[in-house]
């Protein structure tokens, strides 16, 4: 039986939804939870509800996503800009 693990909690939906795709990437299957419009907001210095967070199943090459999360932690600049289009967030073809 497949088990999801946990293996980063966002600062926002964009910082999961790109790790995501750096998982991804790499042939990791991953999803985000927490990223409905109300699973967390922010008042001043304060949040309510939980931020969104990456899980994988705890089967699937886990060392190797731990790792990326890792480097995604330590440089999330060069991450990012290495980082290809998610499926869902590329353009659609221009029509002629």
């Amino acid at each position: 039986m497949s088990v999801l693990k946990k293996v980063y909690d966002a600062k926002n939906v964009a910082d999961a939804r790109l790790l995501r795709g750096l998982l991804e990437a790499e042939g990791i299957p991953a999803v985000v939870r927490g990223a409905g419009l109300l699973s967390s907001i922010e008042i001043g210095r304060f949040r309510i509800g939980s931020p969104p967070s990456v899980w994988v199943l705890e089967d699937t090459r886990i060392s190797l996503a731990l790792r990326i999360v890792h480097d995604y932690r330590t440089n999330p600049e060069r991450a990012s800009a290495d980082a290809p289009a998610h499926p869902e967030e590329r353009a659609a073809p221009a029509d002629d």
